[in-house]
């Protein structure tokens, strides 16, 4: 179903394949985890760049966004502080206490940790309504929305702390530790493999449905029918160093996934058929 990968990339991501036996998805995880590593998580001091940024897959680069908008995107806190010298209890203080001193360190500790694989974000302007009607329970709207299922806290175990980041769309093409700032649509491969993603179709040609093309994420909030479904929205992007100024909140994702994934991504495909004017998509 993934139509936004041109035969260069695919090629690339192909080698990683060549003279190996995949018999089972554990198989697929690992090769495909093989190109991640080799071909996304550049280091910032090599010379290399992710391919989702590279300039044969420029086609699916996403260019028509405003520099002034601010973009979302959730982090683990627990990923974030791992080997830092801060611990959660310290971090949650500095972030009520706007304490920069702490959270300065905290972002240079994590920045000198991170690499340059495409970061999975939206705009403030996409969920601003779910931020609104969810209030303190906004990382669990937020994890629904944008189809983040990897933060799935079991029952009676402790809530999975996570971090709202929030920076504008000038400040990712202005960071040079990126190597190539841009923005693209997400494909299945700018990351690893993952039951909750979901390619994007290209639109039918000269649609009038689809003239503003965007990723779009699995709604994992519980619905059974089309007129229940709400399609989330989401982008990657190239590095940004975090600073302080873009911890924006800290909160913690405390319920369990609800909704069956079959159900939700049958909804979400029928209504990325509508949007694009492709009946075509995903069809037997």
């Amino acid at each position: 179903m993934e139509e936004r990968i041109g035969d260069v990339r695919l090629g690339r991501y192909g080698e990683v394949f060549r003279g190996k036996s995949v018999t089972s998805m554990n198989d697929l995880q690992g090769l495909h985890g093989n190109y991640a590593i080799r071909h996304l998580e550049i280091d910032p001091s090599e010379a290399d760049i992710p391919d989702t940024f590279a300039a044969d897959n420029a086609a699916n680069a996403w260019r028509h966004i405003d520099d002034r908008l601010y973009l979302l995107r959730i982090e683990d806190v627990g990923f974030a502080l791992r080997g830092s010298t801060i611990d959660i209890t310290e971090l949650e203080r500095a972030v009520k206490a706007h304490d920069n001193a702490v959270l300065e360190r905290f972002c240079d500790l994590w920045d000198d940790r991170r690499d340059r694989r495409p970061a999975f974000a939206t705009t403030e302007i996409a969920v601003d309504d779910i931020l609104k009607d969810a209030g303190d329970e906004w990382p669990n709207a937020l994890r629904d929305f944008l189809g983040l299922g990897s933060y799935n806290p079991e029952p009676h175990v402790d809530p999975i702390p996570v971090l709202l980041m929030r920076y504008t769309v000038a400040e990712v093409l202005a960071d040079k530790s990126s190597g190539a700032p841009g923005f693209a649509i997400p494909t299945l491969i700018d990351g690893w493999i993952n039951p909750f993603f979901f390619p994007t179709p290209q639109p039918a040609p000269n649609s009038t449905a689809a003239q503003y093309e965007v990723g779009r994420s699995v709604n994992l909030h519980p619905a059974t029918t089309q007129t229940e479904y709400r399609m989330g929205m989401e982008l990657v992007h190239s590095r940004i160093a975090y600073t302080p100024e873009h911890i924006w909140r800290l909160g913690r994702v405390s319920r369990p996934l609800a909704g069956d994934l079959a159900i939700l991504r049958g909804l979400h495909l029928a209504w990325l058929q509508l949007e694009a004017d492709r009946a075509d998509f995903g069809a037997p």
